[in-house]
């Protein structure tokens, strides 16, 4: 079974001119990490949008095809129901906010699923340690900061325990260093927890390097789907609005210039190593030559 199974969906917004999403067909596998981009207007939230049902329950319009989660359709689950297969973050983590305090943020949804007070109370407590805020659980939630406010979201679905989690470009809003700490609860989430990632970000500068796949939208449609290596190294892919990380900045610099690394490098790290084995190579020739 897979996590998801999208076949030939289409999605027209009531009183829009044209689909968001037109004949999107994607499989994605239970604990993968997909990272969907493309430019704005792509469809990249319109697409997370028809997994997690918020189309058509909440946003009206024409949606043909199937989409289903762990084998179940999502046009025959209610809102609820579909919340305790699929969580999602959103840009902006004060829409989400419910409560006043941030352990009772935390413990709504669980109280929703009507679980024991045991059983919320170790939700509440493993979700706050995991995101880093267990010294933050009696702090009034507006008094966080953006970064805290985004991890306070990711613990409050957390503590769902959802299969599916969706995230709608979540550090857009974030400083460096709050994009950096939700990055790498993110990438901590895909290593050890084996739950099944898709974010929707424009910039790839520090994700692509964590991702299993990476889905590029266009005009929405799926343009390329394929290995981060397989989608960056593609010709053209900055000509379909993709942002170009400065790692691969430098393969395509050292390739045109005649040097090959042994792989296509996606993070910076990555590319400091290559050139240091092309200095190896060159050294070695040069003693070679002597």
């Amino acid at each position: 079974m897979k996590a998801i199974e999208i076949k030939e969906a289409s999605f027209q917004y009531k009183g829009s001119a044209q689909p968001a999403l037109w004949d999107v067909s994607l499989e994605i596998e239970k604990g993968e990490f997909v990272l969907l981009t493309g430019p704005t207007g792509s469809g990249k939230s319109t697409l997370l949008r028809i997994i997690n049902g918020l189309v058509p329950h909440f946003y009206e319009g024409r949606l043909s095809g199937s989409v289903k989660v762990l084998g179940v359709d999502i046009l025959s689950m209610r809102p609820n129901q579909i919340g305790t297969m699929v969580g999602s973050v959103f840009q902006f983590p004060e829409e989400q906010i419910v409560a006043s305090k941030v352990w009772r943020d935390v413990a709504f949804g669980p109280e929703n699923l009507l679980l024991e007070e045991r059983l919320i109370r170790s939700r509440v407590d493993e979700s706050l340690a995991f995101v880093g805020l267990e010294s933050l659980r009696e702090r009034e939630v507006f008094s966080l900061s953006g970064g805290e406010m985004q991890r306070l979201a990711l613990a409050s679905i957390l503590a769902m325990r959802p299969k599916v989690l969706l995230l709608d470009e979540p550090a857009a809003e974030l400083d460096a260093k709050g994009r950096e700490d939700i990055l790498g609860l993110l990438d901590r989430m895909s290593r050890e927890g084996g739950m099944t990632l898709v974010l929707a970000d424009h910039r790839l500068e520090d994700v692509v390097g964590m991702a299993d796949r990476v889905v590029v939208l266009r005009g929405g449609m799926i343009a390329l789907n394929g290995s981060p290596r397989e989608v960056m190294t593609h010709s053209d892919v900055a000509a379909m609005g993709v942002e170009i990380p400065k790692a691969i900045q430098v393969w395509r610099h050292l390739h045109s210039a005649g040097f090959s690394l042994p792989t296509l490098p996606l993070t910076i790290r990555e590319a400091a190593e290559g050139i240091r084995y092309l200095r190896r190579v060159s050294t070695e020739r040069k003693r070679a030559h002597r």
